[in-house]
């Protein structure tokens, strides 16, 4: 399990309503097999690019704007790593 899942399955200390991308993206984590994780992949960057577009502005949402970049990061991992997509840094 990555620090961000780690991170994930903390919760503050105060009641928040948990963004609905969170549970998308934990749901491209856990997909097996190649048909179901492209697809959980997609749904889970589409739901972190509508919820970067509501927090677009609100300078009060840099710890969840640093949660979405991380997860961004995990999914580009499972792209390169388990669908055999290219690498684009290299």
């Amino acid at each position: 399990m990555s620090d961000f899942q780690k991170f994930l399955r903390t919760f503050p200390e105060k009641r928040e309503r948990i963004p609905s991308w969170r549970f998308v993206y934990l749901n491209a984590l856990r997909a097996e097999g190649v048909e179901n994780m492209t697809r959980a992949v997609g749904a889970a960057e589409d739901a972190m690019f509508q919820r970067l577009q509501e927090i677009a502005g609100q300078p009060d949402d840099l710890q969840e704007r640093a949660q979405l970049q991380a997860a961004s990061d995990e999914l580009l991992k499972i792209k390169i790593e388990k669908l055999g997509w290219p690498n684009p840094a290299v």
